[in-house]
C-alpha cells in the first residue's frame, strides 16, 4: 500500500473550512459612547447587524448572559438577559467583580457595626 504525502489526513480533528456563520448584535459603551458588536453563532447565521433594542425574537433565543469586553475604554461589561411572557428585555450592567472596594475600606474601623447612640 503507498501512502500519498501530499494531502493532509482527514479526521474529526481536521478544521473545517467552512467558516462558522452568525450575526451581529451592535451594543454602544456608557462610558466611552464607542461600538460593541456581539457576535451571535447560530445555525441560521447570515452575517446580519441588528441592535440590542427590538432584536428579533429568532436571534434573541441565542444571545443569552455574556461578557463584554470594550475595546475603546477596556471596561467589561455584563450582558443580562430578562425574559417575560412575550419579549426579552436585555440589561447592560458594568462588572465590579474586580473591582476593589475604594475608600470605604479605609473607613472600616471608624464606622460602627451597631450603636445605640440616637442620630438627629
Amino acid at each position: 500500500m503507498k501512502i500519498n504525502k501530499i494531502h493532509k489526513p482527514m479526521n474529526t480533528l481536521y478544521d473545517n473550512k467552512q467558516p462558522k456563520v452568525y450575526d451581529i448584535v451592535m451594543v454602544y459603551c456608557r462610558y466611552c459612547q464607542e461600538k460593541m458588536e456581539i457576535h451571535v453563532h447560530h445555525s441560521l447565521g447570515k452575517f446580519e447587524h441588528f441592535q440590542l433594542i427590538n432584536l428579533p425574537e429568532r436571534i434573541a433565543k441565542h444571545l443569552n448572559t455574556r461578557e463584554i469586553h470594550c475595546s475603546h475604554c477596556y471596561k467589561i461589561f455584563v450582558l443580562e438577559k430578562d425574559t417575560k411572557d412575550s419579549k426579552t428585555d436585555y440589561h447592560l450592567k458594568l462588572d465590579c467583580s474586580n473591582i476593589g472596594p475604594g475608600m470605604e475600606s479605609w473607613y472600616e474601623d471608624a464606622i460602627p457595626k451597631y450603636s445605640n447612640e440616637l442620630y438627629s
